[in-house]
């Protein structure tokens, strides 16, 4: 309750009641940053009890500011919760105090560092201040691990008016980076998917009038069979040896007037197609206590490679994009193509409600967004 104005009776039991004490304290104890009197109430001098000098007109409008101080790091506070419902209906000032070098973070993107409160045995008389002379650190965003990362958390909450006075860092949580692109999946040729010719025995498919079908690899007769119809109609021939041996470009069509025989470019694969390599996770944005990190390599197929994971954002920054899949290497041909890869999260923001709140002696550091 504010002490009588200028030209009202004022007495040393209100001093008493208003900033505590008993009737054995002598009014010159009642001095500003003492044991009892704020420092809000500049009328009152401050001085030690050897040379004080107080009268009761000094204490006009005085009142006691109810100040609660943070010294050791600590989640998800909400101011409201430190007062009692009287003091936080009471029209006294009520501020809390982070201490330096104290941390005041959150572990969850769904709850900011700190937050007002709104309600406390009813709506809040006075004002309200932070004081942040250590750190207050929103929740990292988590890594994208199957699309896109994780948006990182906000540090502040503003549900009524507030007072902040940043005396060092209010800081976002950074967002999670996005999981890296699968590689393009394919067959997967192990010698090469460049077709190759060398007449007549070295690199050649053959195909002849008499409907029939040979092919010779790297000077080896793999095969040589009859076909049920026209053999030049044929394009691939799964083979017993594990391999479909494909036709390419003609190079060299004989007329000898009995076979008959065409020369063709030759490949080999494998039977079935690969999947592609799968893209590696984001790495995980600043925030709370813990380090941003860098995204993972791409894992690696037969054919191809998947794009890195994009590394988490640092204090208020967006988390990076994942790096697309990859092409087919040289020992693949794509039947399913390279996907994209996935965005980074969003950095919180540092100041929610920020249109409510005063900015005493400006912002200080602070990193992330304004919401």
């Amino acid at each position: 309750m504010v002490l009588p104005s200028s030209g009202n009776s004022i007495s040393l039991q209100q001093i008493e009641d208003e900033f505590g004490g008993s009737n054995e304290i002598p009014i010159e104890d009642y001095y500003r940053d003492g044991a009892y009197v704020t420092s809000n109430n500049t009328n009152i001098p401050t001085c030690s009890t050897a040379d004080c000098e107080v009268s009761l007109e000094d204490y006009y409008d005085g009142i006691l500011i109810l100040s609660i101080s943070i010294t050791s790091d600590i989640t998800n506070i909400t101011m409201s919760d430190y007062f009692t419902p009287d003091q936080w209906i009471s029209a006294s000032p009520k501020e809390i105090v982070i201490e330096t070098g104290v941390k005041v973070y959150s572990n969850d993107i769904n709850l900011p560092a700190i937050k007002t409160g709104i309600l406390n045995g009813g709506a809040m008389g006075g004002t309200l201040k932070l004081i942040n002379n250590g750190f207050v650190y929103g929740a990292s965003g988590a890594a994208g691990t199957s699309g896109v990362g994780g948006n990182g958390g906000d540090s502040f909450l503003a549900e009524i008016p507030v007072i902040i006075q940043n005396n060092s860092r209010i800081y976002s949580g950074g967002g999670g980076g996005g999981k890296g692109g699968n590689g393009a999946g394919g067959y997967y040729y192990p010698d090469t998917n460049v077709f190759r010719y060398t007449y007549p025995t070295g690199y050649v498919w053959v195909d002849s009038f008499f409907n029939s079908l040979s092919v010779y690899y790297n000077s080896v007769s793999v095969f040589f069979i009859a076909t049920p119809g026209d053999s030049s109609l044929v394009t691939e021939y799964q083979h017993t040896d594990g391999y479909v041996y494909e036709r390419g470009a003609l190079k060299l069509a004989v007329d000898n007037g009995f076979s008959d025989p065409n020369y063709w470019e030759v490949r080999r694969r494998f039977v079935s197609a690969v999947a592609g390599g799968i893209g590696g996770n984001g790495g995980r944005g600043q925030g709370g206590i813990l380090n941003f990190t860098s995204g993972n390599t791409g894992a690696t197929s037969s054919v191809s490679t998947g794009g890195t994971g994009g590394t988490g954002g640092n204090w208020g920054e967006n988390g990076s994009p994942g790096a697309n899949g990859n092409a087919v290497t040289v020992y693949g041909r794509q039947t399913v193509a390279a996907t994209v890869g996935f965005s980074g999260g969003q950095a919180g923001d540092y100041i929610v409600g920020d249109g409510i709140v005063t900015w005493e002696g400006g912002r200080g550091l602070v990193l992330g967004g304004i919401g």
